[in-house]
């Protein structure tokens, strides 16, 4: 038997019973300063829970196209999954984060994020949570979770696009 990779800082698994036949299984593994999410099924959504708050994480490739805030017909299903998760906690404080990859200037990055955060927050209420729980706040590009160009320093479309997302917190106090 092989030993585990010493890079292995921690692994936690949760499941999240979201109707009463369709379990979520969720983990958390992170290796270094890198976080890497376990789809359920084919779904890309990443929950994490800590003793104050669950954090949501929608995969941007689903959510919006470059340079845009309108959310994608894609995001359905995806939205669908995480406000499951929201009305676990009915009536708890909602803090929705919107970010962008790093192309443009940063007061139009900083916009568009805000601009992000509130799209989730009128599919949100929209499908019945209350405005007044919800948060939002934009934080641009600088809280990317993918790299905007490769180590050569050429464009990385693919994690621009991961860095165009939206997270979802909820307070559980």
């Amino acid at each position: 038997m092989s030993r585990p990779n010493a890079s292995l800082i921690m692994m936690s698994v949760a499941a999240l019973w979201l109707t009463a036949a369709t379990p979520l299984v969720f983990a958390q593994v992170q290796w270094g300063s890198a976080k890497q999410g376990v789809r359920a099924g084919a779904t890309p959504l990443s929950v994490r829970e800590t003793a104050v708050d669950v954090v949501i994480s929608l995969e941007g490739d689903v959510l919006f196209d470059f340079d845009r805030f309108d959310l994608r017909g894609e995001a359905e299903p995806l939205l669908q999954k995480a406000i499951e998760v929201v009305r676990r906690y009915p009536g708890r404080r909602i803090t929705l984060a919107g970010h962008t990859d790093a192309k443009g200037a940063r007061p139009y990055n900083l916009t568009l994020s805000e601009q992000r955060a509130e799209a989730v927050k009128a599919w949100l209420v929209t499908h019945g949570v209350a405005a007044e729980q919800i948060t939002t706040r934009g934080y641009g590009q600088s809280r990317p979770v993918a790299p905007n160009a490769n180590p050569d320093g050429s464009d990385n479309p693919t994690g621009r696009q991961k860095n165009r997302r939206v997270e979802i917190i909820v307070n559980k106090n």
